[in-house]
Formats: structure tokens, sequence, C-alpha cells
């Protein structure tokens, strides 16, 4: 902004030594000259006025991302942003999606990975994005996992679930010991746990006693959560199932409705109601 006022100051400067300079010797100016200054201030009026009162470019859902070649055969590379934020956001997000792409795959030769990713939201003011992975690296069976990398796009920083739903809903919310951005953001809530049965037994997940009772002794783990602009909700699953139970607990959509009784924030709502509208979204899977 300092830079455009800069430019703004030396433009208007300029301008008045043409009118100055097209000054006839009557003293009075040229209608030309007079019409050319006023039109130029008033295109100059109403840059400047846009520059102030516009929402930024990733308010409108304008966020711009780059396809990456796979990070090795049928594991795919998290895209990158290359523009609708900041420099400075569009950095730390890239720097965050590149560190969490590191370590993946078998360690030996042996075993098959593959990992597919979905843009679940890409604006306004939110980018999402969903990884589902699976392994079998050797070892008893194979395994699946999901990881939900959500970012403000003012700042490039993960989304804080704390500050986007009332203190009495969110009873704690971070990575795990030791982690960083990278990894997803691990939610207690015993409201959210609550609406994450309901749904996960509409759905039929639970319709033998085994998975009834998984969901009912797993009370209050961890959930993990995303912005699922397609489906026109927020994306939950369990984040903490092993692998023999994780059938009994697989990602679910809560309704606006739901999400409004819960008190999620008023403007996260809207961001997802205006990208399901726009289709500011990737249903094709990244491989």
């Amino acid at each position: 902004m300092a830079d455009l006022a800069r430019g703004t100051l030396s433009g208007a400067h300029r301008e008045s030594m043409t009118l100055e300079q097209e000054m006839p010797i009557s003293g009075y100016p040229d209608l030309k000259a007079l019409v050319q200054a006023g039109f130029f201030h008033l295109i100059l009026a109403v840059i400047i006025g846009f520059g102030v009162t516009s929402r930024p470019l990733h308010a409108a859902g304008l966020l711009r991302l780059k396809t990456m070649p796979p990070v090795a055969p049928h594991i795919a590379a998290f895209p990158r942003v290359v523009g609708g934020t900041s420099r400075r956001a569009a950095a730390r997000i890239n720097r965050t999606l590149t560190t969490a792409e590191q370590g993946i795959g078998c360690s030996e030769e042996k075993g098959t990975w593959k990992r597919g990713i979905n843009v679940t939201m890409r604006g306004p003011h939110y980018l999402s994005l969903l990884a589902r992975d699976d392994w079998y690296c050797g070892g008893a069976y194979p395994d699946t996992n999901a990881t939900a990398l959500v970012f403000e796009l003012q700042t490039g920083a993960p989304i804080d679930w704390r500050r986007l739903f009332p203190t009495s809903v969110i009873q704690a919310a971070g990575t795990g010991p030791g982690g960083d951005d990278s990894e997803p953001i691990k939610v207690s809530s015993a409201a959210l746990w609550e609406a994450y049965a309901r749904a996960v037994a509409v759905d039929g997940a639970q319709r033998d006693e085994a998975c009834g009772k998984v969901m009912e002794d797993q009370r209050g783990g961890g959930l993990m959560l995303w912005p699922d602009a397609a489906a026109g909700g927020l994306g939950i699953q369990q984040a903490d199932f092993p692998h023999v139970i994780k059938a009994c607990g697989p990602p679910e959509t809560l309704e606006m409705s739901v999400l409004r009784k819960l008190g999620l924030s008023a403007e996260f709502l809207a961001a997802i109601e205006e990208a399901h509208r726009h289709r500011w979204y990737d249903t094709a899977k990244m491989r």
C-alpha cells in the first residue's frame, strides 16, 4: 500500500505539471487539459478506494493453486499456492505442505503406498486439503489414514478451531505432542463427538452391535475437521482409531443446521456456503 501511495502521489504530481504546462497565457486553463486531469483523478480515486475497501482476492474465491508432480509413483503431492493471497501467507502454506510430504512411502523397496488428495475448499478465507493414504509395507495387514490440513489464507497459519466455536464446545485443539503445522489439528469436543456419532449411526456404520459399542467406548476421542464445500458442511472423522476398528469411524459431513446449533462462526459458515455456491473445490482426487 505504501508503494501504491508513492506511485499515486508521483502520478498526481506529474499530472499537475502537465496541467500547468498547458495553461494558456490568458491565465485560464485549457478545457481539454482540465477534462483529462479530472478524468485521471477520478480513475485514481476509484483505484485507491478499491484497494482500501474491497475484500482481498482470497476472500473472493480467487485462490490459485498449482498442481505438483507426484512425490513418488501413486503418491500425490499437495498443490502449491501461487496467487490469491499475500506472498508471506503463500510461502508459509507452501513450506508446511513441503514438510507434510516428507516421510511418505514405505521405508524399504517392498510394499505399496498410495495417496490421493482432494481440495475440499479453496477460498474464501480458507484453504482445505484432505489427503487419504492406503499402504502396505509388510506386517499383518494394510492400513489407511486421513490427513486434513486447513489454513487461514490471511496469515497462512493452520486454522484455529477454538476461535470458530464457542469455548464451551471445544475442550482442546492442537497437533500431537511435538507436532508442527504439517500435522492435522485434533479436536477434543463432547458436543462434536455426539454429532459425529449420530451422523455415523444414520449412515449405517453402526448397523452391527460391535461398531455401536466402539463408538460408545471411544467417546471423547480426537476428531479431525475440515470444511467440505462440495457437500456444503463440515467434514468430520475420528482421528485416533487403531486399524482394527477404523471401519467403525468413517468420514461424515455435519449439515449447516447442526453447525448453527453448535455455534460455529457465522463468518465460517458463510465462507462454506459461498464456496459451495461457486464450486470453489475440486472433487477430482489428485493422484
